[in-house]
């Protein structure tokens, strides 16, 4: 015998030992192994046994809450996914230093820590309908906003409800039913709206809407207002692609208004706390100019980044620093609009713009985010927002400004 002839048979037999071996083992294990034990192997444990699908039973959303959050690490700053449900309005509350949020389907209200944790709920008023939260800047107060039906008429109203303090129950008062748009002071202590069909008066109160003072009254124009500074009230014509707008500044105490930019289609803008700079962006050709505009030198110029300023915060720290959700792609439609509808979505990188040393940071370059209702902390440790894309709330911590 040659060989290489013994060498095959000496392989061979090696190999029908092996296998014998392995039969062993795995007959002696389905011995032991009987239906319904815990142990039902690896490929058992993610899809089940072959007879039934795997089960998994539902979590009671006040239980376990931890298992909710997701969170992910982009240059050593933490998304935290807060919420896997769409919310009405979040903010960083000071006293309490939780950043607390109404659910949308049913206006509870939570608590609830910027790092996911400690959930709790607030009140357990049932608020149907609600859309929009007015906040004060330090989370003490707010305005509710929610759609009403009337069943004799068919006919849908639109309530303002000021809360002053918040407890296990949703108190306060209601404003005028034709109340039609309203911000929050910087000093926390009052509101501005506007009333009226025929005529639109604006209206300065307390959150309680004592002390009213009207300060102008207006023949014409749907306006959006804001409060960035102690004095400054802006006023911007709801924004269209097909619609030149116009964006005012409102003096809080004498009621004259002076026009801080006009005869932009599609114009959306944002006033700065400082009042000195803008950030606004018009329609065109399908997409979007996003520029800045000084106010001291009556300038405009291109914004590093094109994005709408509602995905924007001016920092309360540094008056050049702007935190924007910048789209990775921006696709032909007519803007703002589109967007508004949800007709398109946007995939957001998330940036800190200087706008004066030109130094920009990407600080979020993971999720398929579209961000809206930005703001942040007192000391802007984290950013807070929600997804456009389903209403949830998320929470982006930022480096330590120590």
């Amino acid at each position: 015998m040659t060989k290489k002839k013994i060498i095959i048979l000496i392989s061979s037999a090696l190999g029908l030992i092996l296998i014998g071996v392995i039969l062993s083992f795995v007959l002696a294990d389905k011995g032991e192994k009987k239906e319904g034990s815990e142990d039902e192997g690896f490929f058992s444990s993610f899809f089940g046994s072959g007879s039934s699908p795997a089960v998994v039973s539902p979590v009671d959303p006040l239980e376990n809450i931890e298992q909710k959050y997701e969170t992910t690490t982009q240059q050593e700053k933490d998304l935290v996914h807060l919420t896997n449900f769409a919310v009405a309005g979040a903010i960083f509350n000071e006293e309490l230093e939780k950043i607390i949020y109404f659910e949308k389907a049913t206006g509870h209200l939570y608590k609830i820590d910027p790092s996911g944790q400690n959930r709790e709920q607030i009140s357990i008023t049932t608020i149907p309908g609600l859309f929009e939260i007015i906040w004060s800047p330090d989370g003490a107060k707010a305005v509710l906003r929610y759609f009403d039906i009337n069943s004799d008429t068919i006919k849908e109203n639109v309530y303002s409800f000021s809360v002053s303090s918040f407890a296990t129950s949703t108190e306060g008062v209601f404003l005028p039913i034709n109340t039609t748009s309203i911000s929050s002071s910087p000093n926390n202590d009052k509101i501005f709206y506007l009333v009226g069909e025929n005529e639109t008066k604006g209206i300065i109160s307390s959150f309680e809407n004592k002390n009213q003072k009207e300060i102008f009254s207006l023949f014409f124009g749907e306006f959006l207002t804001n409060w960035p500074q102690t004095n400054s009230i802006t006023l911007l014509t709801k924004p269209s692609y097909s619609t030149e707008g116009y964006f005012y500044k409102l003096n809080a105490t004498n009621g004259s208004l002076t026009k801080l930019i006009g005869d932009k289609k599609g114009l959306t803008a944002v006033l700065s706390p400082s009042t000195n700079k803008i950030l606004y962006s018009q329609s065109a050709d399908n997409s979007i100019e996003t520029k800045i505009y000084d106010t001291d030198k009556s300038d405009s110029v291109y914004f590093d980044k094109t994005t709408l300023p509602e995905k924007c915060l001016f920092s309360k720290i540094d008056n050049s620093v702007i935190y924007c959700a910048v789209p990775r792609e921006i696709l032909s439609a007519k803007y703002p609009d589109d967007w508004y509808k949800g007709l398109i979505s946007f995939s957001d990188t998330i940036w800190k713009i200087d706008i004066d040393s030109g130094i920009n940071e990407l600080i979020l370059n993971e999720e398929d985010l579209d961000a809206i209702n930005m703001s942040s902390g007192k000391e802007e440790n984290f950013l807070i927002f929600q997804n456009k894309k389903d209403g949830t709330l998320w929470s982006l911590k930022l480096e330590s400004k120590d």
